[in-house]
């Protein structure tokens, strides 16, 4: 599997698709009420371990490559000094409607509910809210974002695939650094950001039943410099406008005693008036 395809298997093809995020009423109160959504940075979310997961996924399987101690070594310190998306946030959906692992994560007292977006107006705010008016990759500068969507791969089989061909290419470029130095840290360069990519799609295969799909907002910046837009309890997050049309609907968790009525007077008042309140198909 060369990286091309590896790219094709994680990217999410959000035309025409239909995402849902899974909170809490709480949630939902505080997000209408500021019309602000705040998106957790990658290395702050609920799995504390989910990167150590496929930094040392990436290690087994270097070592089955032939890597020595000196080579999983400098792998280690390149992956964590070197990273080029040092400075990346999250917002995480799913395609399942219904799910009784989501309502469960995010919900202890019956009083969750999942929120219902067109998938490519989500890409398209968050571009145009990052990124302004520009077309190209050309144009941006140290206070752009890269957005791209993420498909969430739970599969160990499918893990290696993606990661062994760039871990390859890695390793060969840097036992042959001593050879070439400026051409093979171009190309150490370009794994690094491959991996770091692809490490954001891998997920311990025992929560295959999240399902998830990621918007990833990776912010350019230059010395390590990172910006979020606030810190809480020292967990760093950045602020996504929350606008009236961007929420298709709303399903309220099975055994949420809210009032559909009230629930939708108080959207309406805040400026989402066109809302659909429903509630969750499962039996509990």
């Amino acid at each position: 599997m060369n990286p091309d395809f590896a790219m094709k298997k994680i990217f999410f093809d959000d035309k025409g698709k239909t995402i849902f995020h899974y909170t809490t009423i709480h949630s939902l109160n505080k997000i209408t009420k500021n019309h602000v959504f705040l998106i957790k940075a990658y290395d702050f979310m609920n799995d504390p371990i989910e990167f150590r997961y496929s930094h040392n996924l990436c290690i087994k399987l270097l070592k089955g490559l032939g890597a020595n101690k000196k080579e999983i070594k400098k792998f280690k310190y390149y992956l964590i000094n070197k990273n080029p998306f040092k400075d990346c946030y999250i917002w995480s959906f799913t395609e399942n409607k219904n799910s009784q692992a989501l309502y469960g994560n995010y919900s202890s007292k019956k009083d969750g509910i999942a929120l219902e977006f067109n998938a490519n107006k989500i890409q398209i705010m968050l571009s145009k809210y990052f990124n302004g008016n520009r077309k190209s990759f050309d144009e941006f500068n140290n206070e752009n974002s890269f957005i791209f969507p993420l498909k969430v791969i739970y599969d160990i089989n499918e893990q290696k695939k993606i990661l062994l061909p760039v871990l390859n290419e890695y390793l060969q470029a840097y036992k042959s650094i001593k050879y070439d130095e400026k051409i093979m840290n171009e190309i150490i360069k370009t794994c690094l950001a491959d991996l770091v990519i692809f490490s954001m799609s891998l997920k311990n295969p025992l929560l295959y039943q999240e399902e998830e799909i990621r918007y990833v907002v990776a912010n350019i910046n230059e010395n390590d410099y990172k910006r979020p837009t606030k810190i809480m309890n020292g967990v760093p997050f950045m602020d996504v406008p929350f606008k009236g049309g961007i929420l298709k609907s709303a399903y309220l968790q099975t055994g949420n005693k809210l009032p559909i009525n009230l629930l939708k007077g108080t959207l309406k008042k805040r400026g989402y008036p066109n809302v659909y309140i429903g509630k969750s198909e499962l039996p509990y």
